[in-house]
C-alpha cells in the first residue's frame, strides 16, 4: 500500500514529451501568428498576412526561417504597438513549450532574440 505508483502523472508527462516532438518551431510559431492576428479580426487577420507577403516578401510559411525580418517588418507595420502583439504571441508560444525558460538578461524584452532561443531549443527536443 505505502509504494503505490501514480501511473496517471507519468502518462501525461511522456505524452506532453510526445506533443513537443511532434511540433517544430515553425508550427508553434505559425500557430501563434494565427491565434494573435485573429484576435485583430480575420479580414485583419488575412490583410496583414497579404500586407507581409507583398511588401516584404515574408509568405507566412517563410516568417519562421526569417525571424529578423518579421520582427522588423511588425516594428515597422506597428510602431511601438508591435510590442503588444510580441507578447501575445511569446504567451502563445509559451503556454505550447512550458518546459522552455527564457531568462531576460537586461531589462530590454528581445522578441527576435527569445524567437531564436525558443527555436533553438525545439530543435533540441
Amino acid at each position: 500500500m505505502g509504494n503505490k505508483v501514480n501511473h496517471t502523472q507519468t502518462v501525461s508527462c511522456i505524452e506532453i514529451q510526445i506533443n513537443l516532438k511532434s511540433q517544430s518551431f515553425p508550427q508553434l510559431l505559425i500557430e501563434a501568428m494565427d491565434q494573435t492576428f485573429s484576435k485583430l479580426g480575420v479580414p485583419t487577420k488575412h490583410a496583414l498576412y497579404s500586407f507581409l507577403e507583398t511588401n516584404y516578401k515574408l509568405s507566412k510559411e517563410d516568417i519562421p526561417n526569417r525571424i529578423e525580418d518579421f520582427v522588423n517588418a511588425l516594428e515597422q507595420i506597428f510602431g511601438t504597438s508591435a510590442l503588444l502583439i510580441e507578447i501575445d504571441l511569446m504567451k502563445s508560444m509559451q503556454q505550447k513549450v512550458p518546459s522552455f525558460i527564457f531568462k531576460i538578461e537586461n531589462a530590454d524584452l528581445n522578441f527576435e532574440y527569445y524567437l531564436k532561443s525558443l527555436k533553438s531549443f525545439t530543435e533540441t527536443l
